[in-house]
């Protein structure tokens, strides 16, 4: 089996992972590559999720500042499960090839979202002792590559605004990125991004989109175009 990490992404696992059993917890985005191995079944443990691998490719995203935890399956079959509940529960949300699933940990999260198939539906079991509840979003039919292409390097976006961008910008460059204000943060962006560096990035953005920016060091700040 093999893990790829993205950027602000961490595994923890026990010294006892591939003898007695596969699981990691991960915190952060990651791409796996599972082996099929029967008895010994690889879970990943993301906020209040468990995803179990049948042999398979896939990905995960669970960022602790970020309202979701998405799983997106490229081949194989995977279970999403919620953790606290029994592994074998009928709750087990399994996926298909070029499928994605969304939780929101928050229940009061807008779901809005554009597939060629969308089933959507609030998760209404709860762990014992849990007050909390999840909402979750499966989308089919996927072009999974938006999704998975971070590993190789690119960044892939659509109809994206600058508020979101730049959040994977952060990441993928080690940048602090603020705005003037706020309806900055709405401009929307589609493209892609490979070998750029930040500051060409930066540029084509302040190109595109007609605004100003200030780069100091690590510090990016866009502003409103004076002229």
């Amino acid at each position: 089996s093999s893990v790829w990490l993205n950027a602000g992404s961490s595994l923890r696992y026990s010294n006892q992972f591939g003898k007695k059993e596969r699981e990691i917890s991960l915190v952060g985005e990651a791409f796996f590559e599972v082996a099929k191995n029967r008895s010994k079944v690889f879970i990943v443990h993301a906020h209040d999720l468990s995803i179990k691998a049948y042999g398979t490719a896939f990905n995960v995203k669970s960022y602790p500042e970020e309202n979701t935890v998405e799983a997106t399956l490229i081949e194989g079959s995977i279970g999403v499960n919620r953790n606290g509940l029994n592994r074998n529960s009928k709750d087990e949300i399994m996926l298909e090839p070029n499928q994605r699933v969304v939780y929101y940990k928050s229940s009061n999260k807008t779901v809005k979202e554009q597939t060629e198939d969308i089933e959507s539906k609030p998760e209404t079991t709860q762990p014992e002792g849990s007050n909390k509840q999840l909402t979750y979003m499966i989308s089919r039919g996927i072009d999974t590559m938006p999704f998975t292409s971070w590993k190789e390097g690119t960044l892939i976006i659509s109809s994206e605004t600058l508020a979101e961008l730049a959040v994977k910008l952060e990441r993928k460059y080690d940048v602090n990125i603020q705005f003037e204000n706020e309806a900055l943060k709405q401009i929307k962006f589609s493209g892609s991004l490979k070998n750029e560096t930040v500051e060409q990035v930066i540029e084509a953005i302040g190109i595109a989109a007609h605004i100003d920016y200030e780069i100091e060091e690590r510090e990016i700040k866009f502003k409103e175009k004076t002229n």
